[in-house]
């Protein structure tokens, strides 16, 4: 089985978005948090992240390029549980942590993204699995 067209669109803005954080966490992370006055800088963690960006948007790659669906499947549940995960984290921030002006609006952008991939991620991802078990019955 190979996955849908309109899936397969989905990943790739999502690779590149993917990209563009690991850009700005990983290669300029004291550039960034300068333009949005972070309240606190962790290179370390920030770096982190941008890695974990990038290593995710390979996995997208990877998913593209594979055609079984049991290989795909795993790819894309790890996703929905890491973007879940990142979900919680912020949704917290926005309630635990005092940020400024030109801070909060891009943690509110950055939830909104994650929201929507999630939810993206989820409905090809239940779609396609229903998809397969129907060919398989």
């Amino acid at each position: 089985m190979v996955i849908s067209t309109s899936f397969r669109r989905f990943i790739i803005s999502s690779i590149f978005v993917l990209i563009l954080l690991f850009c700005f966490y990983t290669l300029i992370p004291e550039l960034y948090w300068s333009w949005v006055d972070w309240p606190f800088s962790d290179p370390v963690f920030s770096r982190f992240f941008g890695i974990t960006c990038l290593a995710i948007a390979i996995i997208q790659i990877i998913i593209l390029r594979d055609k079984e669906w049991n290989k795909i499947k795993i790819m894309i549940e790890f996703e929905i549980i890491w973007l879940f995960l990142v979900n919680i984290i912020n949704i917290w921030s926005i309630f635990a942590i005092n940020f400024s002006k030109t801070a909060f609006p891009g943690v509110i952008f950055d939830t909104a993204l994650t929201i929507f991939y999630t939810i993206g991620f989820v409905y090809f991802y239940i779609r396609h699995k229903n998809a397969f078990e129907l060919a398989e019955s």
